[in-house]
């Protein structure tokens, strides 16, 4: 499942942007095991950050991705 939580400020490429925040899980008692967090600029949608663990587990390093190149933020 997907849920918009709302505006935040968030870095990227070394720039504090406002961005839209999205938590996407898995559905029902499941979410408590995995979400992941995904942010977008709110004037047109463009990717510019996500953080996950990728797989299901205690200790597992989170997982970031960032915009670094593109248009300008």
């Amino acid at each position: 499942t997907a849920r918009r939580e709302g505006r935040e400020l968030v870095d990227v490429a070394g720039e504090r942007v406002s961005a839209e925040r999205v938590k996407v899980s898995l559905p029902g008692l499941a979410a408590l095991l995995w979400s992941s967090l995904y942010w977008y600029r709110p004037t047109d949608g463009t990717f510019l950050r996500s953080e996950a663990v990728r797989g299901i587990g205690i200790g597992l390093p989170k997982t970031v991705l960032e915009l670094v190149e593109g248009e300008r933020l």
